[in-house]
C-alpha cells in the first residue's frame, strides 16, 4: 500500500446528549438526546460521498456509535476503544464550577503544566494523546482509503494537533461543535486542516 498519497481524514463529533450543562462527560456512556438525533438527521442528507472510498471507525461509547449509525446507516463500522474520550476520573459528571471548588490544587496543576497532568482517579494527558496517536497510525497503516472517525470533542482537538504537527497543549485553540464534520487532508506524515465544523460532507 502507498501510505504517502493524499487522503481525507474526516473527524466527526457526536451529537448532543441529555447533559448540556458543560459537565465533563469523559467515559460516561450516555446516549444521544432527541435533539441530538434531530441534528444528525438534518445532516445525513448532506452526506454525499462514495462510501466504497471510506472506512469508518467509532469510539465504543453510545453517543459516538449512535451518531455514526444515523449518519451512515448502511455502512460497516469498526469500534475502537482508543477513540474513547479521555477518562476524567473523579471529575466525571461534574461542572467546572464544582471542580474548581473541590479540586483547587489540581486545577492549578492542570493550568500550569498541562502536558504532565493526570486527572485524579483518571487518565494522564500524555497517555491520552499517546493512545490517540497510536490509534491513528495503526488505522492509517491498515488501509489506503479515506477515514471517518466518529468520536468526541477532546479526541478531535488532540488529533487535529497531531495531524498538524502541533504540541497537544494547543488543543483548546479549537472549538468543536456537536455534531460537526471536520476534515484533514493527510499527506503521509503531515496534515492540513481543510474544513472545520461543517454540517455536510461531499467528495
Amino acid at each position: 500500500m502507498n501510505h504517502s498519497k493524499s487522503r481525507k481524514i474526516v473527524l466527526i463529533n457526536h451529537a448532543d446528549t441529555s447533559v448540556t450543562d458543560g459537565s465533563f462527560l469523559g467515559l460516561e456512556d450516555l446516549p444521544v438526546s432527541d435533539k441530538g438525533k434531530k441534528d444528525l438527521e438534518q445532516i445525513q442528507p448532506a452526506i454525499k460521498i462514495n462510501m466504497e472510498d471510506y472506512v469508518i471507525y467509532t469510539s465504543e461509547l453510545k453517543r459516538a456509535i449512535q451518531s455514526a449509525d444515523i449518519l451512515f446507516p448502511n455502512a460497516e463500522k469498526t469500534e475502537d476503544v482508543r477513540l474513547n474520550e479521555i477518562d476524567f476520573g473523579d471529575w466525571s459528571g461534574k461542572k467546572m464550577t464544582d471542580i474548581m471548588r473541590e479540586f483547587p490544587e489540581e486545577i492549578k496543576s492542570w493550568m500550569s503544566d498541562y502536558t504532565s497532568f493526570s486527572f485524579p482517579g483518571g487518565e494522564s494527558i500524555s497517555g491520552f494523546f499517546n493512545r490517540l496517536q497510536e490509534c491513528s497510525e495503526t488505522i492509517l497503516k491498515k488501509t489506503d482509503k479515506n477515514l471517518i472517525l466518529v468520536c468526541h470533542g477532546g479526541v478531535i482537538r488532540h488529533l487535529i494537533c497531531h495531524y498538524l504537527g502541533l504540541t497537544y497543549n494547543h488543543h483548546m485553540a479549537f472549538t468543536v461543535d456537536r455534531p460537526s464534520i471536520n476534515i484533514i487532508d493527510h499527506f503521509g506524515k503531515n496534515g492540513v486542516l481543510r474544513a472545520f465544523n461543517l454540517k455536510e460532507l461531499s467528495d
